[in-house]
C-alpha cells in the first residue's frame, strides 16, 4: 500500500502555504526536492502523493521546524482566512459547525483514501468521528496531529474559537481506530437566543406569586419590562443569524465560482483535446498544424504566451518551431536563438524537460540563476520571462520537442 496514491495535493500543498507563512525561514525549495515532490505535482490539483511522499516530506519538514506540533499547526492553518485550502472553501460554505462536521465524511473521500470517516452526533454543539484505517496502510502519528487541526479550525470558522477535541482512542496507542470528540461553542445568536427564551420563562413564572402582591400597575409595567428584555435578545439573536446567514451565502457564491470556474476549465481541456486531434488527423501540413496547434491553445487555455520548440535529426539543439502571444521582435528573436541539448552538464528547465520526459514547471526564474548558461539568463531576461511551464513532446517514448507557456 505504500506505493498506491492515497493523498491528494492539497493536503501537502496547505502545508507548504503553512510553513511559508509561519516559517519563512524554511527552504520550501529544498524540502520538496529532498522529498521528490516537483512543483507540478504540487500544483496539480489531481494528483495523489504515497504514503511514502508523505512520510519523506513530514521527515524533511521535522528536519528544519522546531518542536512536534507543526503538523497540528498546519492542520489549523487549513482553515484559516489566510489559507487557500479547499477545507476552508467547503466549511464556510456551510451554514452551521454541525453540518460541517457532518459533511466531513464526504470531504474526506475527495483528499484522501487511505481511511474512512464515520460522525455520529452526540449534542447540539457536539459530534464523534471515528476514522479507521483501510487495510495496508500504516499512517505516522503526525497524520493523526494533522487530523486534530483540522477538526479544532473547523469550529474556529463559526465561533471564532477553536474547537475542543479529545482523543481518547487512536492508532497510534494500540487503538482499532482514531476516535475524536470534538465540541465547540454555541454561536453567538444561539447564546442570546436561549437568553430570550429564559427570560420569557423567568418573566413568566415569577408574574404569577407578584400577582397577589404587586397592584394591577405594578404588575402590569413588571411584565412589560421583561417582556422587551425578551423580545429585545430575540430580535439581537435574530440580526446576528441573519449577519451569519449572509456571510454563508457569500461564501456559497464563492465556492458556486470556483465550481464554475473548474467547469469551465475542464470544458475548455476537452474542447482543446478534440480539435487538436482532429487537426492532426486532417492537416498533413507540419508547419500549418504547429501554427494551428498554437491557435488553439492560445483559445483554450488560460496563458498569456506560448510555443513549441521542436529538435534537429541529431537532437542536439531546440529550434523555435510556433508560438503565439509574442510582439514581432521577441518572435524575431525567438527564430534565431536555438537551445544546446547534447550538454551533459545543463540544468536549463527546456533540456531538463527533453532528456527526462517529464514537465517542469518554474514559479520564480530568479530561483535558477545559479544553474542557468549565461545565453538562458539572456533569453530569460530579454523575452521577461518570470515563471512558466514546460512540457516534452513525446511520441512512442521518445522526445522530439518542448511546449511552453508562460504568463506576463
Amino acid at each position: 500500500m505504500t506505493d498506491l496514491p492515497l493523498y491528494n495535493s492539497i493536503l501537502i500543498k496547505t502545508y507548504v502555504e503553512y510553513l511559508r507563512h509561519k516559517h519563512p525561514h524554511v527552504n520550501i525549495e529544498e524540502i520538496l526536492h529532498n522529498a521528490g515532490i516537483s512543483d507540478c505535482q504540487l500544483e496539480d490539483g489531481g494528483h495523489w502523493f504515497t504514503q511514502e511522499d508523505i512520510n519523506r516530506f513530514y521527515e524533511k519538514v521535522a528536519m528544519q521546524v522546531d518542536g512536534p506540533s507543526s503538523a497540528r499547526e498546519a492542520g489549523r492553518y487549513s482553515a484559516t482566512a489566510q489559507g487557500s485550502s479547499i477545507i476552508r472553501q467547503y466549511a464556510t460554505s456551510f451554514l452551521s459547525p454541525m453540518i460541517t462536521y457532518w459533511m466531513l465524511e464526504k470531504l474526506a473521500a475527495t483528499l484522501t483514501r487511505h481511511a474512512f470517516f464515520k460522525v455520529n452526533k452526540i449534542s447540539p454543539n457536539k459530534v464523534e468521528i471515528i476514522v479507521t484505517q483501510r487495510p495496508g496502510v500504516e499512517e505516522k502519528p503526525h497524520q493523526c496531529e494533522n487530523r486534530i487541526g483540522i477538526f479544532e479550525a473547523i469550529g474556529q470558522l463559526f465561533t471564532k474559537k477553536y474547537a475542543q477535541v479529545d482523543h481518547p482512542q487512536c492508532l497510534h496507542r494500540g487503538g482499532d481506530c482514531c476516535c475524536y470528540l470534538v465540541a465547540w461553542e454555541r454561536q453567538p445568536y444561539q447564546t442570546w437566543e436561549m437568553i430570550g427564551r429564559y427570560l420569557a420563562l423567568w418573566g413568566g413564572v415569577s408574574s404569577l406569586p407578584l400577582a397577589f402582591v404587586l397592584s394591577l400597575p405594578f404588575l402590569l409595567g413588571y411584565m412589560f419590562s421583561f417582556s422587551l428584555l425578551t423580545l429585545g435578545s430575540l430580535l439581537y439573536a435574530k440580526t446576528l443569524r441573519c449577519r451569519d446567514l449572509s456571510t454563508h451565502l457569500e461564501n456559497q457564491g464563492s465556492a458556486a465560482d470556483l465550481l464554475i470556474d473548474q467547469m469551465n476549465i475542464r470544458h475548455n481541456e476537452s474542447l482543446l483535446i478534440r480539435e487538436l486531434g482532429q487537426a492532426s488527423a486532417t492537416i498533413l501540413d507540419i508547419d500549418h498544424l504547429l501554427k494551428f496547434y498554437m491557435t488553439a491553445l492560445e483559445k483554450r487555455l488560460d496563458f498569456d504566451r506560448g510555443l513549441i520548440l521542436l529538435a534537429d535529426r541529431e537532437k542536439t539543439r531546440l529550434h523555435y518551431a510556433a508560438g503565439y502571444g509574442y510582439e514581432p521582435h521577441q518572435e524575431d528573436f525567438l527564430k534565431n536563438t536555438s537551445f544546446s541539448l547534447d550538454n551533459p552538464e545543463s540544468k536549463g528547465p527546456f533540456a531538463l524537460a527533453f532528456w527526462e520526459k517529464r514537465p517542469f514547471l518554474v514559479s520564480d526564474i530568479r530561483a535558477l540563476e545559479d544553474t542557468l548558461s549565461p545565453k538562458s539568463r539572456e533569453f530569460a531576461q530579454r523575452m521577461g520571462v518570470h515563471s512558466f511551464i514546460s512540457v516534452p513532446l513525446i511520441y512512442k517514448d521518445d522526445p522530439y520537442g518542448i511546449l511552453a507557456v508562460d504568463n506576463t
